[in-house]
């Protein structure tokens, strides 16, 4: 695999785990432990080899992280199990930045569908849309259905009613947004502002004009605007290439309000 192909995530601030802890992070729809000992973090896969047990639930002891089921060690940092032992959780590379720590992570591989799958699917089918939990762990194979079940939107959390396929959607996006530069973005506003609001935006759209010509009001309350990219009628298209030039035009916040003025723009 390309290094090209591998992404890096946020997943903690600085010091926000303790030295010594463990604890259970998401990131792209993967669970993974993230463990810290000393000024140096891991990151390893949430199953453990042995049976599937949650390594972010377990506990660094003696230098070893332990399952919380089974009692089975790896190394909190690379994962690799005591002598005598070969099964061993992936592990991936971590780097403490200023802004928090990060991980470097491959392409999600397709899940393949499974006799579980099928079954919660028939379930699902026959208007199963809440599931109050699971005791015991000899059915990993139907929890893990159940979990994807959840992401598709078919699964309701009971007590807060909330849909958790979109709240993890929500999440999903807002990383992605993080994940773009302002350099490629156009953007109105002090960085001192109260309130950032990130616009995907078209400069023929009608609502977009309007809210761009209430742009100093919004200044003035303390909002800011950051304008990405969205041509609606898609790649080639005479908006896409009218938007190419806004973003290649020297002073691209004139351009911008030229193009939502329906005035020819100056590259």
């Amino acid at each position: 695999m390309n290094e090209s192909d591998l992404d890096w995530y946020r997943v903690a601030d600085l010091d926000e785990l303790a030295d010594g802890r463990v604890r259970t992070v998401t990131v792209d729809g993967r669970s993974l432990a993230l463990t810290r000992c000393g000024d140096e973090y891991g990151a390893l896969d949430n199953r453990c080899p042995h049976q599937g047990g949650p390594l972010g639930e377990g506990s660094i002891e003696n230098g070893w992280l332990r399952c919380p089921w089974h009692g089975y060690d790896y190394h909190p940092l690379t994962g690799e199990p005591p002598e005598g032992f070969s099964d061993a959780p992936a592990c991936f590379t971590t780097e403490v930045r200023g802004d928090g720590v990060f991980v470097r992570l491959p392409p999600r591989a397709e899940e393949p569908r499974s006799a579980a799958d099928v079954m919660v699917e028939t379930l699902v089918a026959w208007g199963v849309t809440h599931v109050f939990g699971m005791v015991g762990h000899s059915n990993l194979g139907f929890a893990d259905a159940l979990r994807k079940a959840e992401l598709r939107g078919d699964i309701i959390d009971l007590e807060s009613r909330d849909n958790l396929t979109e709240t993890r959607r929500r999440g999903a996006r807002a990383e992605a947004v993080a994940k773009v530069s302002e350099d490629d973005m156009i953007v109105f506003g002090p960085k001192d502002a109260k309130h950032t609001v990130t616009v995907f935006t078209d400069i023929e759209c009608g609502y977009c004009r309007k809210l761009h010509s209430e742009m100093d009001q919004y200044n003035a309350a303390g909002i800011r605007v950051r304008y990405m990219a969205f041509p609606r009628a898609g790649v080639p298209s005479g908006v896409y290439d009218e938007m190419v030039s806004v973003w290649c035009a020297d002073d691209r916040r004139v351009a911008m309000t030229d193009a939502k003025r329906g005035r020819p723009v100056q590259e």
